[in-house]
């Protein structure tokens, strides 16, 4: 019984604290600069949308996103600005290796979408892993959900591994 306490007291921690808390001001959480690398760009008018391809390394403030493929879709109905060339930032989707690293968290990923509207992250990929300190939590998807402060782990078999005293 203990155990199973120590994890649930470990995951609402981890996720709620760890997550929800540091997210908002991470990678297109806010209006900060978004400063992206890549081999390659295709600016895309018609679809709304800037694919970024080959050793993508995304950072905006604190947070840095590396990936294979980074694609950002923009709002049609807002249009250009001094901001974007190409509108609001609507949905942002990164593919293949996807390393997320802020300073309270890493995650580990083939995929990652993420809504604006919505404001939610998933992360999907045959092992995906979260890790805040030496404390870890892995699963098949994971989804993070700002407004409502929640991270649910799924595609067992979830594994977490718990290290009382590690942040």
């Amino acid at each position: 019984m203990l155990p199973a306490i120590a994890a649930v007291f470990f995951l609402a921690t981890f996720c709620n604290e760890g997550l929800t808390q540091g997210q908002p001001s991470g990678f297109v959480f806010s209006n900060a600069p978004l400063n992206i690398s890549s081999d390659t760009l295709v600016l895309s008018h018609r679809e709304n949308s800037a694919l970024f391809s080959g050793n993508v390394v995304a950072i905006q403030e604190d947070t840095t996103l590396k990936a294979d493929e980074l694609i950002l879709y923009f709002d049609s109905e807002t249009g250009p600005d001094e901001r974007s060339p190409l509108g609001n930032l609507k949905n942002v989707l990164a593919k293949g290796g996807v390393i997320i690293e802020t300073p309270d968290y890493t995650a580990w990923a083939d995929n990652a979408r993420y809504d604006a509207d919505r404001q939610q992250l998933v992360l999907t990929g045959e092992k995906v892993s979260l890790k805040r300190g030496e404390n870890t939590v892995t699963g098949t998807k994971i989804t993070v959900d700002t407004p409502t402060g929640t991270t649910r782990v799924d595609g067992g078999p979830v594994k977490v591994d718990f290290f009382p005293g590690s942040p």
